[in-house]
Formats: C-alpha cells, sequence, structure tokens
C-alpha cells in the first residue's frame, strides 16, 4: 500500500505540472497569435499577392464551370492557365473559400502586370482593396497558431518540453516567419505542410497514409517542397517498423505513390481532361519561367544570379541567417511601399536578431544542433535514435532540395527550412544545457 501511495503522489506531482505548462503554453500561443494577426492590415504589399487573389477565382469557377479550369492545348495565352501550370495549387483555394465565408467578395478582375506602374495597375483594378487583402491574408495567415502547435508537438517528439517550447518560441519570433506568412501567398501554407510532414515521420514512419497526405499538401502548397516527397519515401521504405517485410513495404509504398498522386491530380483540375500532355506543359512551362527570371534579373544585376553550389549555399545562408526580411525581389514599386515598409520595421521585433552577430550566432547553434542530432543517431538507441536520424535527413534534402532548383537568392525561397532550422537550435541548446549541468555536477 505504501509503494501505491507513493506512487500515486509522484504521478501527481508529474501530472499537474505538465498541465499547468499546457494551460500556460496555450495563453502564450493565444497572445502571440493575437498580435500576428492585428498586425496584418500593416505588412507592406507584394505584387503576388494580387495574383493569388485573382487566381482565387478558380473556387468560383469550380462550382459554376469545373471544365474551365481544364488545360486547352489552343489557349494557351490565356494568364489564368499559365498560373495554374506554373503554381502549386493550396493558396488560391484558401483564399477562395475564405473570400466567400467572409460573405462573397469578388476576386479582383485582373491579374497584376509587372510592366505597367502602380498607378496604371490600381486604375485596372488589380490592386485589391484593404478589405480583400486583409480577407486574403486572413485566409493564409490562420496557419501561423496551427503551425506553431504542430512545432511544439514535434520539439516534444524528439527531446522534451524545454524542446517544444524553445522550437515554438523561435518559430513565433522569426523574422521572416512574421512578414512571409502574414502575406496572401504561398509561405503560410508551404510552412504549414512542411510542419505537418516533419511530424507525421516522426509520429508514423510507417504509415503510407499519413505521409502521402502530408508531403502531398506540402508539394501541392509549393513546388520546392518535392525533397520532402523523397524524405517520406526514405520513411517509409527504410526507416520506419524494421520488421516489416521488404514485400509489404512494397505494397505500403505503392499505396503512398496512389494517394500522393491522388491528391495531386484532384488539386490540380487543370489534369482533368488530358493528364499526360498538361503535366509536361506543367513542367516545360516552370522551365521557360525560370530560365526568364535568370536572364531578367541577369540583366538588371548580374552577380545576382548563383551559378555555382557555393554561391547558392552562401546566398541561402544568408537569406536565412543574416539580411533583413526581403519585402520585395524587385525594385519596381519600392517607392509606393516605402512608407509602409518603414512602419512596418519601426517595430524592432520584425527584424528581430537578424544581422551578421546575430545571424552567425543561430547559424553556430544551427550546425551544433545537427551534430548532437547525428551523435544522437550513433550512439542512441530506439525511438530517439530514429528521430534523430529522420530530423537530420529531412533537413539535409530539403537543403540540398532548394541549392539544385533555385539560382536566385530570393529570401522566401528559403522558408521550408525554418522548421528545421527552429527544431535544430532548440535540440542543441537543450544538449548544451545537458553538458552544463554533468559538468557542474562531477565538479
Amino acid at each position: 500500500m505504501r509503494t501505491t501511495l507513493s506512487e500515486t503522489q509522484s504521478s501527481s506531482r508529474c501530472t499537474f505540472p505538465a498541465r499547468w505548462e499546457n494551460f500556460a503554453f496555450g495563453i502564450i500561443l493565444l497572445v502571440i497569435s493575437l498580435v500576428y494577426f492585428l498586425e496584418l492590415p500593416y505588412v507592406p504589399f507584394h505584387p503576388d499577392e494580387s495574383t493569388q487573389i485573382f487566381m482565387s477565382r478558380d473556387i468560383d469557377l469550380f462550382s459554376q464551370h469545373p471544365s474551365f479550369l481544364f488545360w486547352h492545348e489552343n489557349v494557351s495565352s490565356d494568364p489564368a492557365q499559365n498560373y495554374r501550370l506554373l503554381d502549386a495549387p493550396l493558396t488560391r483555394y484558401l483564399i477562395g473559400i475564405g473570400r466567400r465565408i467572409a460573405g462573397g467578395q469578388l476576386p479582383t478582375p485582373e491579374d497584376w502586370d509587372w510592366s505597367k506602374t502602380w498607378d496604371e495597375n490600381r486604375e485596372a483594378e488589380a490592386l485589391p482593396n484593404n478589405l480583400l487583402l486583409l480577407t486574403a491574408r486572413a485566409s493564409t495567415a490562420f496557419l501561423f497558431p496551427i503551425t506553431c502547435l504542430i512545432i511544439y508537438a514535434i520539439g516534444a517528439l524528439i527531446e522534451s518540453r524545454k524542446t517544444a517550447w524553445l522550437s515554438f518560441l523561435l518559430f513565433a519570433g522569426n523574422a521572416l516567419i512574421l512578414l512571409h506568412t502574414r502575406r496572401a501567398m504561398a509561405e503560410s501554407a508551404l510552412v504549414f505542410a512542411v510542419a505537418l510532414t516533419i511530424w507525421v515521420v516522426l509520429k508514423f514512419p510507417d504509415n503510407p497514409w499519413l505521409l502521402a497526405l502530408a508531403s502531398a499538401l506540402a508539394f501541392n502548397a509549393k513546388q520546392s517542397a518535392i525533397a520532402l516527397s523523397l524524405w517520406t519515401v526514405l520513411a517509409l521504405i527504410f526507416l520506419g517498423n524494421q520488421s516489416t517485410p521488404w514485400r509489404k513495404r512494397f505494397f505500403k509504398l505503392l499505396a503512398y505513390t496512389v494517394l500522393f498522386v491522388g491528391i495531386t491530380f484532384l488539386l490540380n483540375p487543370f489534369l482533368w481532361n488530358s493528364p499526360f500532355k498538361a503535366a509536361p506543359a506543367a513542367w516545360h512551362a516552370r522551365s521557360i519561367l525560370l530560365e526568364k527570371q535568370v536572364v531578367s534579373f541577369g540583366d538588371a544585376a548580374p552577380g545576382q544570379i548563383l551559378f555555382t553550389p557555393g554561391r547558392r549555399l552562401t546566398a541561402l545562408a544568408a537569406n536565412l541567417y543574416i539580411l533583413p526580411p526581403q519585402v520585395a525581389e524587385a525594385g519596381n514599386y519600392l517607392a509606393e511601399t516605402q512608407t509602409t515598409t518603414q512602419d512596418y520595421f519601426s517595430n524592432p521585433f520584425h527584424n528581430l536578431l537578424r544581422g551578421l552577430a546575430g545571424g552567425a550566432f543561430f547559424l553556430t547553434l544551427t550546425i551544433f544542433g545537427v551534430v548532437m542530432l547525428l551523435r544522437q543517431t550513433c550512439r542512441g538507441a530506439g525511438i530517439k535514435r530514429q528521430h534523430a536520424l529522420l530530423l537530420s535527413i529531412g533537413g539535409f534534402l530539403q537543403l540540398i532540395g532548394l541549392l539544385a532548383a533555385v539560382p536566385l537568392p530570393f529570401q522566401r525561397y528559403v522558408v521550408p527550412l525554418i522548421p528545421f532550422t527552429c527544431l535544430y537550435i532548440a535540440y542543441g541548446l537543450v544538449q548544451l544545457t545537458k553538458v552544463k549541468k554533468r559538468r557542474d555536477h562531477s565538479a
């Protein structure tokens, strides 16, 4: 009886602090999210937001004339069809649904034309009004607190509640997250889907249905997350339940492939009519776009094109850790957004810990965290070893994917790495505290 009473008291001591900690997390997440949403109207405008709002009409077309969304070879000059070939669809669907929930606001009747001036685009009604812009931003920004919750859960899964708290705070306070996920663009859905994929891979590495769902959402948020599909396949085949026979693993891979392709097919109606012609057309359109971007930016500033792996890695590290949040990739409309940009960055939290000193510090912590994870894969055992191995491989594959595919120094392209870096830094910091405690104890 004494043992039972002691165990009950010990259980109580463990349970109540955890409950209070969960309550504290909920309150802090609520406050951070409230501040995040209140500042949505004051984020500097990006013309790509207008394009996403313009394309959100696909939700309306799907309910009225779904065949209008099909790819047709004889209407290649249609800008909407071109965007369906180029861009992942998830963001425009979220904005379209958000418009309907907000009372059926109409999208902008015209797409933004980069060859025109700001005033010309406004006269053409390509510039969304304040209410429409806010609705569009809220339609994707609502994913922020959900992503924070997932990051917290991942931190707790790989190490401890300390890792969970640090991961959450690093993510929620990241200057790039605060800028890029508050716009009506792909980054909010992308970061959410990347975080979801990380959690599913660590929690259910041998579940083909959940792996396919998460990685397909990431790919359909932005194609730059395609590396995560390779990661999920590796987890499914090699890093899941090692006792699973190879024959069963093959059928799991088959189920994964069918679901991934099926979700992508359903989310991209341009494929429905002629998938074997439309898919190559999409690949060709993206190749042409990248070539045009390289030529255009190369003519404007030849030094910006990143031809070598070393330059790409340097630019990626600078964008991820050091450079101020980038409000625009081109200088066409900097004069028109100058006032809102200055107002936005007058808040010190919007540029927090950026710069050479802060960036070098966090880069060092990221490398240290990765080293500690690799150390865990060599010396650890069981689920902790598997988590460390999976997390290390995932960030590496996403990094390699970006280095291979992105020759332009656009900061928002590095956003899918942020969930990984926050987890690496948090893990490394917790390991540092453990080393310090061991040294203090031995002393």
